[in-house]
């Protein structure tokens, strides 16, 4: 049987260990992300502006 004390410092490890692995993911998909990032130089797609009057999800503030 484990006392109380015993099991909160199982408990807080194993959560630093959550901690630990959730940055290394983040780290991971961050390097992956700017891996699939086009060049902005090369970006020549443009979202057009929608027509006076019409808002669009497109829209700043919108």
């Amino acid at each position: 049987m484990t006392t109380r004390a015993e099991e909160l410092s199982r408990l807080w490890e194993w959560s630093e260990n959550i901690r630990e692995e959730v940055a290394a993911l983040s780290d991971a998909i961050a390097k992956l992300a700017a891996e699939d990032l086009p060049d902005e130089s090369d970006d020549k797609e443009t979202i057009p502006a929608s027509p006076p009057g019409v808002r669009s999800e497109n829209d700043i503030g919108g």
